[in-house]
C-alpha cells in the first residue's frame, strides 16, 4: 500500500477525476516553473535532482495522479486496486517525462520502497494503444529475477484492471515470458503452459534478459512495434559485461524505436555515464532523475530516519554468528516477517539445517531452489501463510515488495568481484537489502552481524556517509560488563528507533 508521500500540496485520490485532455495540458504546464537543468532542488525536505535532456525546459514535480493526464481506467485502477491517494515525488517526476517525451530515454534512482515500480508501470500504460487489436507486446519490461518478473505482472494487473479498450473490454493482457503463457488481467483466461515457438500476443510482456532477447531474436516478439523497453534494476542487469552487452543490443537494434526507461535505487556515475554515452550508442537524448534525502549521500540514498542500523560482534560467542543469530531469533516479530542474508548457497543450505535441527523451520529461498517451487514458496513467506523468516541470497535482495518485512539481518556481508578477481565490498546489495524493509517509507531495521570484518563495515559507512564518526550510523552493540553479548541491549535500542 502506498502512504503518502512529501508533496507541495496533499491532494487526496478522491477529489474529482479531471477529464485526460485537462490533465495532458496540466502535465505539459509542468515545464513552465521551475529550473532544473544539473540543479538540485527540495520539495518538503525531499531531495532531488534532474537533468534534461533539453536545458531550455522547466520542470516541477506534478503533486496529484489527476494532473498527470492519465486515462481514467488507469485513475480508477490507482484510487481503487493500488489505494494510492498522492503520488511519489519519484512518479510526480517520472510519469509526465515518460508520456509527453517518448523519444527521450529516462535514467531514474530513488532508494528502495519510493515508488519506482509504480512510476515506470503507470508511463507504460498511459502510451499503450487499446484502441488496436492486440498483437505483439507495446512494452517490455526486464528484470533481473523470476520473482521480480512475477511481482510486476501483478501490478501490472492490478493497476490497469479498470481500463478500458474503444470496444469496452476491460484489462489488458500481460505476458510474463518464462514459460508462462499470458495473464489476462481483467479480460479472464488465466494463464497457461505456452507453446515452444508461439508467439508473444500481450500489451506488455515482463521477463529476464535473456528470456527476452531469445523471443526477439526468433521473432516472437515484433521488436519494432515495442514503443517502452524498461530496465528494471538497472545496475544490476547492466554490472556485468555479458548481460551489458546484450542491453546495449536491445538499445539499439533489436527494439529500436522503443523509450528506454534505467530505474533503479544506485547508479555509480561512471555507469550513468556509460548509458548516456555508449549503451544508448550517442542517438537518443536522455533525462535523468536522481532522489536523495537530506539524511544521505547522493551515492548511497540510505536514510537514517528510517532505517536502524546495528552490528554485533560476534567472535565474544561460544558459537560465532550462530550463536548471536539464535539469541536474535529468540525475539522476532512474528507479525511481521525477516530476511536472512548469506553469500553462498551453501551457507544457506548449512544454516538451515542448524535451524531445523533446533526446530525452527524457516523458508530457504536460493538460486538452487527448483524454478516451479521458487514462486509458491516465495507467495507463501509474501502472504504469512507458513513462513515468517527466509534465509536467501541476494535473489531477494533487488526490488522486491513484501509490506509485512521488518528486519534484515546480514548473515554474512555482501560481497562482489572486481575485474582484477578480488573480493570486494558490494556496496549496491548493502542498499539494497536494507531497503526490503523499509518499504514505503516505513521504518525497519537491519542488522549485521561481524566476525572478524569489523573493517568492512567502516568501509559501508564511509561510503554512504563520508563525514560520519565510526559507527555513528551503523551503531555497535554495547557487550556486557563480562564483554559478552546481551540480546536485552540490541532490543532496547530498536525499540527506542522504533519509538521515536
Amino acid at each position: 500500500e502506498q502512504e503518502p508521500p512529501a508533496s507541495n500540496e496533499s491532494v487526496e485520490q478522491n477529489e474529482t477525476t479531471a477529464p485526460a485532455a485537462e490533465g495532458v495540458a496540466l502535465a505539459a504546464g509542468m515545464f513552465e516553473k521551475l529550473r532544473v537543468r544539473s540543479d538540485i532542488h527540495t520539495v518538503n525536505d525531499k531531495v532531488f535532482k534532474v537533468e534534461l535532456a533539453d536545458d531550455r525546459r522547466n520542470i516541477e514535480p506534478v503533486d496529484s495522479f489527476q494532473k498527470m493526464g492519465l486515462d481514467e481506467g488507469i485513475l480508477n485502477s490507482v484510487q481503487i486496486e493500488m489505494e494510492y491517494s498522492v503520488p511519489y515525488l519519484i512518479q510526480q517526476l517520472a510519469v509526465p517525462l515518460i508520456t509527453q517525451f517518448p523519444n527521450e530515454a529516462l535514467l531514474a534512482q530513488a532508494q528502495a520502497g519510493s515508488g519506482k515500480t509504480a512510476a515506470f508501470v503507470l508511463g507504460i500504460l498511459q502510451r499503450l494503444d487499446l484502441s488496436v487489436p492486440v498483437g505483439s507486446p507495446q512494452a517490455i519490461i526486464v528484470a533481473p529475477t523470476h520473482e521480480l518478473v512475477h511481482q510486476h505482472v501483478e501490478n501490472i494487473e492490478k493497476m490497469a484492471k479498470h481500463m478500458k479498450a474503444p470496444d469496452g473490454r476491460t484489462g489488458i493482457m500481460v505476458s510474463s515470458v518464462l514459460g508462462m503463457g499470458p495473464s489476462r488481467g481483467g479480460r479472464g483466461g488465466g494463464r497457461g503452459r505456452r507453446t515452444k515457438g508461439e508467439k508473444i500476443i500481450a500489451h506488455v510482456a515482463v521477463g529476464t534478459v535473456g528470456k527476452v532477447t531469445g523471443l526477439l531474436n526468433d521473432g516472437l516478439i515484433k521488436g519494432k512495434e515495442v514503443k517502452i523497453l524498461v530496465f528494471d534494476e538497472a545496475d544490476s542487469l547492466l554490472s556485468r559485461a555479458d548481460e551489458y552487452n546484450i542491453c546495449q543490443t536491445l538499445c539499439t537494434k533489436r527494439v529500436p524505436n522503443a523509450q528506454p526507461l534505467f530505474f533503479s535505487a544506485t547508479f555509480t556515475d561512471q555507469l550513468k555515464e556509460r548509458i548516456r554515452n555508449d549503451l544508448l550508442g550517442r542517438r537518443r537524448a536522455m533525462n535523468s532523475i536522481s532522489l536523495v534525502t537530506e539524511h544521505a549521500d547522493q551515492e548511497g540514498l540510505i536514510d537514517d530516519s528510517t532505517l536502524f542500523m546495528s552490528c554485533v560482534d560476534c567472535s565474544v560467542h561460544s558459537d560465532g554468528k550462530f550463536g548471536i543469530l539464535v539469541e536474535i531469533y529468540s525475539f522476532l516479530d512474528l507479525s511481521g516477517a525477516t530476511l536472512i542474508f548469506v553469500e553462498t548457497k551453501r551457507t544457506a543450505a548449512a544454516l538451515a539445517q542448524r535451524l531445523f535441527d533446533m526446530s525452527y523451520s524457516p523458508l530457504v529461498l536460493t538460486g538452487d531452489t527448483p524454478k516451479e517451487q521458487r514462486l509458491p514458496l516465495f507467495n507463501e513467506f509474501r502472504n504469512g501463510d507458513n513462513f515468517n523468516v527466509c534465509i536467501c541470497t541476494n535473489v531477494l535482495a533487488m526490488g522486491i515488495d513484501i509490506s509485512k518485512i521488518t528486519m534484515v539481518i546480514n548473515y554474512d556481508l555482501p560481497t562482489t568481484r572486481n575485474a582484477a578477481g578480488d573480493t570486494v565490498t558490494h556496496f549496491e546489495a548493502f542498499l539494497q537489502r536494507g531497503g526490503r524493509s523499509t518499504r514505503g517509507g516505513s521504518r525497519g531495521i537491519l542488522i549485521n552481524l561481524v566476525e572478524g570484518d569489523m573493517q568492512r563495515l567502516l568501509e559501508i559507512e564511509n561510503h554512504f556517509w563520508r563525514s560520519a564518526e565510526p559507527f555513528s550510523k551503523i551503531q555497535q552493540v554495547a557487550l556486557d560488563e563480562d564483554n559478552n553479548f546481551d540480546v536485552e541491549v540490541l532490543k532496547r535500542m530498536i525499540s527506542e528507533f522504533m519509538n521515536r
